[in-house]
């Protein structure tokens, strides 16, 4: 379920979790997070996600990874070794910090790939929480040596991942899917971004919090409310990752925000990094989900791409929000685009707001 995670450095491995147990015919398998090899497709490790008792005690029977795995490298030169770790978090409430230990010998003619995990993991929660309200469905952030989670009470957490102990933690209110952004100020601050869902604590009419909080102290600077409709599902709110904007749209933050008004339509706001004031919308008459992404001309002009459920990519001009054009694709688009040069890749699949049923495709779409 999780997005596949490359390694950094281009050994050739990939990592991805897994969202679900039941395969064909009500067969139960294993679940949990994977690394394989591209030299070869085989299974390199395997994180079980529902083991309780012994070396890992897990809070929830959820052992889903839905975040992505983040790879981090080191190579010493001298003794052409590689000091690469690969850390994620998990629904049963764990985060976990794998040593690899990789071995990589690309000289010889049959190359080959070898690691020799050592895993560490994280057992936290606050003294209010339930074991089922750790789960930790977003992917991490990371600045040096601090790792950036948020679980399903809405608490978030900053990580020293060399001590593997928690330096703060905020409660946001509520549930946070969204994974969080970090960004630097003109005077060299870290701040983090992030934004809540309606699932069990915020009442069905209180709104949902969009907050920017200071990343070292996890000191709350500004807050902004908007309504949405509560959900069963949990599907209102900030279920979208935010845009950090770049070059002329340096100044914003960008959040999707899913069923607001009569709960059939999502809007995308644009927020002052600094002070949080709004300084555009655009409402969608359709759901959204998938996180925006930001493209850049040469000269630094931006544009977001937001997809919505109704299989509607829509263009917007990333300085005032107003839409330039858009491509009907035909399904819902739940899935972020990635975006290279002028080339967006994105999925679709599942069914439309209004009901109706499609067949998922990719596609290549040219930016003009």
């Amino acid at each position: 379920k999780s997005t596949v995670a490359v390694h950094t450095k281009s050994l050739p491995m990939i990592a991805f979790g897994q969202g679900d147990s039941i395969m064909y015919g009500d067969k139960t398998g294993n679940i949990g997070f994977y690394v394989y090899s591209l030299l070869d497709g085989t299974q390199l490790m395997f994180i079980n996600g529902r083991t309780n008792g012994g070396a890992q005690k897990q809070y929830s029977s959820n052992g889903s990874f839905d975040g992505t795995g983040l790879f981090l490298y080191d190579r010493n030169a001298e003794t052409n070794t590689y000091d690469d770790k690969l850390l994620i978090a998990g629904e049963n409430g764990l985060f976990y910090t794998v040593s690899l230990n990789t071995e990589f010998d690309h000289v010889s003619q049959n190359k080959s790939l070898k690691i020799t995990p050592e895993t560490q993991y994280l057992r936290s929660k606050t003294r209010d929480q339930e074991d089922t309200t750790v789960n930790i469905e977003a992917s991490i952030a990371m600045y040096d040596h601090y790792a950036y989670m948020a679980d399903a009470y809405g608490i978030i957490k900053c990580v020293d991942v060399n001590t593997m102990r928690v330096v703060w933690c905020k409660d946001c209110g509520d549930n946070t899917d969204a994974t969080i952004a970090l960004d630097f100020d003109e005077d060299g601050k870290l701040w983090l971004y992030t934004g809540n869902t309606h699932v069990k604590r915020l009442k069905k009419k209180t709104p949902v919090t969009i907050r920017r909080l200071n990343a070292m102290t996890g000191e709350e600077d500004w807050t902004y409310q908007i309504d949405c409709v509560a959900n069963n599902d949990a599907l209102s709110g900030c279920k979208a990752s935010p845009v950090v904007g770049e070059h002329a749209i340096s100044d914003l933050v960008i959040f999707t925000v899913n069923m607001t008004g009569s709960g059939k339509g999502s809007t995308v706001v644009a927020l002052s990094k600094k002070t949080g004031e709004v300084k555009w919308t655009c409402e969608l008459n359709a759901n959204a989900i998938s996180s925006p992404v930001a493209v850049y001309n040469d000269v630094g002009n931006a544009w977001i791409i937001q997809g919505d459920e109704n299989g509607v990519l829509h263009l917007l001009d990333g300085e005032r929000g107003t839409e330039y054009s858009s491509l009907d694709l035909g399904a819902p688009i739940e899935s972020s685009p990635a975006v290279y040069k002028d080339m967006l890749v994105v999925g679709t699949g599942g069914t439309t707001t209004n009901g109706n049923k499609a067949n998922g495709k990719m596609y290549g779409i040219k930016l003009k």
